[in-house]
């Protein structure tokens, strides 16, 4: 589960379209993640973070639109979900869920929905792309764990996958459902706390486009070990959304 390793605080209505999701497992160990609204009722994550969720009500805690110095106040939505719909993943394969809420969210200034990817953008060099990460995960690469108050954003790369599957990185283990993004000397990475939010891109006078989820690494920020997230493009995942988003 994962964090932003040296980022930056997110301004008011940057990051419009993040959830914050925390989650009671069934061994009672409160785990936390991210999201993204990309209908009125629908945030998207990473199946993952659902492991042993508790079956007890309210066991899914959302927040959308969060004053930035607190977690629990000035949200424009605060509830739980109806259900989690988990694509079949393994060693993170595939690792995306779909969250639908209760009631549809009234976006605003603050809360927006962010856009899946169009062909005008798959069609780019992804390399070239305009791409961000956000998160409240921990922002310490070693020793004790520190959750940042304030969201955080970086900015990071798309990477060539033949790249990421060299052996002194991931060992042909990124398939065609997963990108790579980062830096490949390291220095800025998702980590603890992130998993589950956005990688998102765009193209020059463009909207903004989840074209990731925050979803696995070794561990954070390291040289050779960019993070990698759920490839949205990919036709098995993009064929598995489709029975929910429209």
């Amino acid at each position: 589960i994962k964090r932003v390793i040296h980022g930056t605080k997110a301004s008011d209505y940057m990051v419009p379209w993040q959830a914050f999701i925390q989650i009671k497992r069934s061994d009672n160990k409160i785990v936390r993640c991210g999201g993204s609204l990309i209908d009125k009722k629908y945030i998207i994550s990473a199946a993952h973070c659902f492991d042993k969720v508790s079956k007890e009500p309210q066991s899914i805690r959302i927040i959308l639109y969060l004053s930035h110095d607190d977690l629990n106040i000035h949200s424009a939505y605060a509830g739980g979900c109806q259900g989690v719909g988990r694509c079949t993943i393994r060693d993170f394969n595939a690792d995306v869920a779909i969250l639908k809420l209760p009631s549809s969210v009234q976006t605003n200034r603050y809360v927006r929905t962010l856009c899946l990817p169009n062909k005008r953008i798959l069609s780019s060099n992804l390399g070239n792309l305009d791409c961000r990460v956000a998160g409240w995960g921990n922002t310490r690469v070693s020793g004790s764990v520190s959750y940042p108050r304030y969201l955080r954003w970086a900015m990071v790369s798309i990477l060539d996958t033949d790249k990421c599957n060299k052996s002194v990185a991931y060992r042909n283990s990124i398939t065609n459902n997963m990108l790579c993004a980062g830096k490949w000397e390291g220095g800025v990475d998702t980590c603890h706390g992130d998993s589950g939010g956005p990688l998102m891109c765009r193209l020059p006078n463009s909207p903004w486009m989840l074209m990731g989820i925050t979803s696995t690494g070794k561990g954070c920020a390291q040289p050779m070990s960019p993070g990698v997230y759920t490839k949205l493009s990919s036709p098995i995942i993009n064929n598995w959304l489709s029975h929910f988003i429209q």
